[in-house]
């Protein structure tokens, strides 16, 4: 087997349970009804026969709900923590940045810290010596270095922490949401140094930052109630589960498939009027989660005027939702667009809030069609339109989600050429000054 394909990390049916006590007296109970076959204590199974394996070089997230069992599997991998029952495999140098507070002696000053934990690691005082200026340069802490590490802010801790994480050469590094704390240049420098490491090391990312996870990680493991519900493309995954976040918030108000149905045939002539294409709900069954009470029933995307599936480079770009009504929908609701790159990072989009508009009063039968026209400015490269109508802008309920309502392209054509994501108009000037 090549190196870049082997397993690094091999977790197999693990499943870790813990007692929880109602009382602190039931624990001294427990030592004595251990003899008797008594127990004061209910089981809580924070994972349940949870199996995959990560390849040399691999950059994994982790995703899931607060509870899904994100940090307890970590802390299972890293050792801190020993299964109930199945086993983990290991092999390579392990560098994590866990929750705060992990891995230091708060009495320790921070140059104390970092040979030890280093050490800890496997190095040796020269090895740790030699990169040892690297690491306080790279944390940036200044005079700190010298003070016990209880003196520092959660930022400086993190600082340090993934600092000599980063810096011990690790074969596995762990992520858990540490760099959250800390401030936007240093979460930017952290993730630039995360993606030099990969392909040289395997990375586990935990976040709740979805973005974080799109634009870092190549594969993506979903928890639920302690279990493997999907493993897979990042893309593919953090799709699934941004739907499901959204059929979660809206699940107690959703209105019956049969009772839309019925609103849906009641109201069928008026709908063909305007164009319902079922080439689009065939499309958008698949993305779609929402109360009900308001779905979309086309999406056009046209570029100079023309319908089209590939948009070029400097068109203009006119899209056009169309949504049917099945309640009574008082003013104050919005819709927009989100538009993702092939990784599913947004990339542009809009709605009417952002521009100071909301809905109009709706009835029940009643057709909306809105437009919304830009000029392309993407780079060229294939994307989704990703669309949505909720009732108001401050809320997570939503009438209708389409995660991925429509894909085109934009061409890749000779001098289209973009340094970036987007392609943005600028005025250039110069001037030359004597010397």
């Amino acid at each position: 087997m090549s190196s870049n394909q082997e397993e690094v990390i091999s977790v197999n049916n693990v499943s870790k349970c813990f007692h929880i006590y109602d009382k602190p007296l039931d624990r001294l109970k427990q030592i004595v009804g251990d003899c008797f076959g008594r127990r004061y204590y209910k089981e809580f199974w924070a994972l349940k026969d949870v199996s995959f394996n990560i390849k040399r070089g691999e950059v994994v997230g982790i995703l899931g709900q607060n509870g899904a069992g994100k940090s307890t599997l970590l802390q299972l991998i890293c050792g801190i923590l020993t299964p109930t029952s199945g086993s983990i495999s290991k092999s390579g140098r392990i560098a994590a940045l866990l929750e705060l507070g992990t891995g230091f002696n708060p009495e320790f000053t921070g140059e104390e810290n970092v040979f030890l934990y280093a050490s800890i690691l496997g190095l040796s005082q020269k090895e740790i010596q030699s990169k040892y200026q690297t690491i306080i340069d790279f944390a940036d802490i200044g005079d700190f270095i010298k003070q016990p590490v209880k003196t520092y802010s959660s930022g400086m801790y993190v600082r340090l922490a993934f600092s000599v994480a980063v810096h011990i050469d690790p074969e596995i590094l762990i992520v858990d949401e540490a760099l959250a704390v800390g401030d936007m240049f240093f979460q930017a420098k952290c993730m630039e140094k995360m993606k030099s490491l990969r392909g040289k090391a395997s990375i586990l990312f935990v976040s709740h930052s979805l973005a974080s996870i799109k634009q870092f990680c190549q594969r993506a493991i979903l928890l639920e109630h302690g279990k493997v519900v999907m493993d897979g493309d990042v893309k593919s995954v953090t799709e699934y589960y941004e739907t499901k976040a959204h059929q979660q918030f809206s699940h107690a108000a959703i209105i019956s498939d049969e009772i839309i149905a019925e609103r849906v045939k009641a109201q069928r002539v008026k709908h063909e009027v305007i164009k319902e294409n079922a080439a689009f709900q065939k499309q958008a069954a698949l993305f779609r989660s929402g109360t009900g009470e308001a779905r979309f029933i086309n999406l056009e995307l046209y570029g100079n005027g023309e319908l089209k599936n590939s948009i070029k480079l400097g068109e203009k770009i006119k899209l056009v939702l169309t949504a049917a009504f099945y309640h009574d929908i008082p003013e104050g609701g919005l819709i927009g667009y989100n538009i993702r790159n092939k990784h599913g990072v947004d990339i542009i989009g809009c709605n009417i809030f952002n521009k100071g508009q909301t809905l109009p009063a709706m009835k029940a039968g009643e057709v909306l069609e809105f437009e919304f026209n830009f000029l392309n400015i993407l780079a060229p490269g294939e994307y989704t339109i990703s669309i949505g109508l909720k009732p108001a802008a401050h809320q997570p309920l939503f009438f209708d989600v389409v995660k991925i309502a429509r894909v085109f392209s934009v061409p890749d054509l000779i001098n289209n050429y973009v340094p970036g994501v987007v392609s943005v108009e600028n005025e250039i000037t110069y001037k030359v000054h004597e010397a």
